[in-house]
């Protein structure tokens, strides 16, 4: 072997073995020096991350008042429906104790009272959001600056919407963002169920009587059903025909004695 070649082979030796040197100085200088943290492509934004994990709650919320005829909590006025599924408590929304006379709505801030509901049930959850959001940042090397947490739940015509308010400073490296925004939306019928539920309500206490057909005409994503039971209740079942959520209410409203 002349000189010549002898001279190549050691010169791409060399190359290898600086190649080698500066990959094994990237890796301790990121291992080491340049500390790993989430970014974009692990979290993404904060508040999609925020979006996300709200969003699960309302759902299950939003389940909860759905499948519990709007009283998750406590129903102590109510009547046995059985047609679907046995002893289902059906709430009385409008009632009344003497004969002839219309109805006297018992519940007239379900709404409101569902909203609050909402909002005081999700809250745990987004803090905890909120905390995990802090948690993955903070190991990621981010220094973190967070204020008080509020919510607001608002119902739209085809969705439920969470108005989130809460201040949020991400710093690394001398350059901070801010947020203080993280509003939430679900699609859901819930608004469209409430508010249906109210007006024949209203309809049944001032004129003892409601017109389905005529309501779903101009509402036509909505199903409505009416049961007569024997006491002569009344029990609607209002239904979403695009999700198939469903609410079912009862009224006992110009009732008739016996035998006439």
């Amino acid at each position: 072997m002349d000189d010549k070649m002898r001279n190549k082979r050691s010169q791409i030796t060399l190359f290898v073995i600086i190649s080698i040197l500066i990959v094994v100085a990237l890796i301790l200088l990121y291992t080491f020096v340049i500390k790993p943290y989430i970014d974009a492509s692990r979290i993404g934004d904060p508040k999609v991350f925020i979006e996300k994990c709200t969003s699960d709650s309302i759902k299950n919320s939003e389940k909860e008042i759905l499948d519990n005829n709007g009283y998750p909590e406590n129903i102590t006025n109510y009547i046995l429906y059985s047609k679907e599924k046995a002893s289902e408590k059906v709430p009385y929304l409008c009632t009344v104790s003497m004969f002839y006379i219309p109805c006297v709505n018992q519940e007239p801030m379900l709404m409101e009272n569902i909203k609050k509901y909402i909002e005081e049930n999700i809250r745990e959850d987004v803090s905890s959001c909120f905390s995990n959001l802090e948690s993955k940042l903070k190991r990621g090397g981010r220094e973190i600056t967070s204020g008080n947490l509020t919510i607001n739940i608002e119902f739209e015509t085809k969705a439920i919407k969470a108005d989130i308010k809460k201040d949020l400073a991400i710093s690394r490296r001398g350059k901070t963002e801010t947020f203080s925004v993280f509003d939430t939306k679900i699609n859901s019928p819930i608004y469209n169920l409430l508010y249906t539920e109210n007006k024949i309500v209203y309809f049944e206490s001032q004129f003892c009587a409601f017109d389905s057909v005529s309501w779903m005409r101009f509402n036509p994503d909505l199903n409505i059903k009416k049961f007569s039971a024997s006491d002569q209740t009344k029990i609607y079942t209002l239904t979403d025909k695009d999700s198939e959520k469903k609410i079912k209410f009862a009224v006992k409203t110009c009732v008739l004695p016996a035998g006439l």
